[in-house]
C-alpha cells in the first residue's frame, strides 16, 4: 500500500514538473517570438523611413553625426571662401590635421569616408587623403568609436573589422 502511495506521489510530482517545464519552454519561446517580431518591426520601420526619405537623407544624417562627434572630441570648424562658395562639406582641424567627412560607393555599397591632410594649403583647396572608410549604417556607438580611433584617442583593437573597401 505504501508503495502505491509513493508511486502516485512520484507520478503527481513528475506531472507537475512536466507542466512547469512546458510552461517555461512556452514562455521562453513566446519571449523569443516577441523579440523577433520587435526586430522585424524595427527593420520594417527603417525600410519605410529609408524609402520615404531616401537613403541619401540617412547618409547625410550619419555624416552629420560623425561631424558632431569630431566637434565633441575637440575638433574646430575650418572654413575657406572656396568651401563656402562651392558648398563643400565642413572641414575640421584637430591636432594640426584637417579632416573632412564624405561618402563614397565601393562595390555597390555606401561608405562614410574620412579624409585628412596636415597641410593647410591642401586643405584650403579641398585636397585630402582618405584615412578611413566604414559602412554608413554602423550604429552611432560604432561611428563615435571610429572618430576616437581616427583622432587617436583610442587605439584600434586587435579584432578591428576590415570593412573591405
Amino acid at each position: 500500500m505504501k508503495i502505491i502511495i509513493i508511486v502516485i506521489i512520484v507520478l503527481v510530482v513528475l506531472f507537475f514538473l512536466r507542466e512547469g517545464f512546458l510552461i517555461l519552454v512556452e514562455y521562453v519561446s513566446d519571449k523569443k517570438m516577441i523579440n523577433e517580431m520587435v526586430e522585424e518591426k524595427l527593420r520594417e520601420q527603417k525600410e519605410f523611413e529609408k524609402n520615404a526619405y531616401g537613403q541619401e537623407h540617412f547618409m547625410e544624417m550619419k555624416m552629420k553625426f560623425v561631424e558632431a562627434m569630431m566637434l565633441k572630441y575637440g575638433a574646430k570648424p575650418y572654413f575657406t571662401k572656396r568651401q563656402l562658395k562651392l558648398r563643400m562639406r565642413a572641414t575640421f582641424i584637430y591636432n594640426d590635421t584637417y579632416y573632412r567627412v564624405g561618402d563614397g560607393k565601393f562595390d555597390g555599397k555606401d561608405y562614410i569616408i574620412i579624409s585628412a591632410i596636415a597641410s593647410q594649403d591642401y586643405a584650403d583647396v579641398g585636397l585630402m587623403e582618405e584615412v578611413a572608410a566604414f559602412p554608413w549604417d554602423l550604429s552611432e556607438e560604432l561611428l563615435e568609436k571610429e572618430v576616437r580611433y581616427i583622432f587617436e584617442l583610442e587605439e584600434y583593437p586587435e579584432d578591428y573589422p576590415n570593412y573591405e573597401v
